[in-house]
């Protein structure tokens, strides 16, 4: 049953609106349980074998977004991929396209799991979570992100 306070709200029998709630909770809301997704993904990367068994899949998709990235007549100055797991895109694209790479994961493990490999662009990479990246304004000319939806 609503009952009229004002000439603007609507109050549910002792229940505080959504703006109320809102406004009073400061936090950004999470879907999932963004601690349980790190673990999985740690959890796959340290099983060394099993990882590099599907990488195929990733490169494919990686493979599709540097060809998409070629379809935009420029080149690009800093482009960030969004759970790029071990480096997917960084094999896919070459200086001809970009001068940096950021490589931005939020696990460590599946970050660093081919730190030693070589790649034709810089690359730096982040342990960041995807839901909250952090930077700074107007400093990037692409964002991009292969299958990291899934998870």
């Amino acid at each position: 049953m609503l009952r009229r306070l004002s000439a603007r709200r609507f109050y549910s029998s002792g229940k505080e609106t959504a703006r109320e709630y809102l406004d009073k909770n400061p936090s950004p809301f999470e879907v999932f349980d963004r601690n349980a997704k790190r673990m999985q993904r740690d959890r796959a990367a340290t099983r060394h074998l099993d990882s590099r068994e599907v990488d195929y899949l990733r490169d494919e998709v990686a493979a599709r977004v540097a060809d998409r990235l070629l379809d935009i007549k420029r080149r690009y100055h800093t482009v960030v991929e969004i759970g790029s797991g071990c480096g997917h895109l960084a094999k896919a694209v070459d200086e001809d396209m970009m001068d940096r790479l950021v490589m931005c994961e939020m696990s460590k493990v599946a970050l660093n799991r081919d730190k030693d490999t070589e790649y034709d662009v810089e690359v730096e990479r982040r342990v960041m979570d995807e839901e909250m990246p952090q930077f700074e304004p107007e400093s990037l000319d692409a964002v991009v992100s292969s299958l990291s939806m899934h998870w």
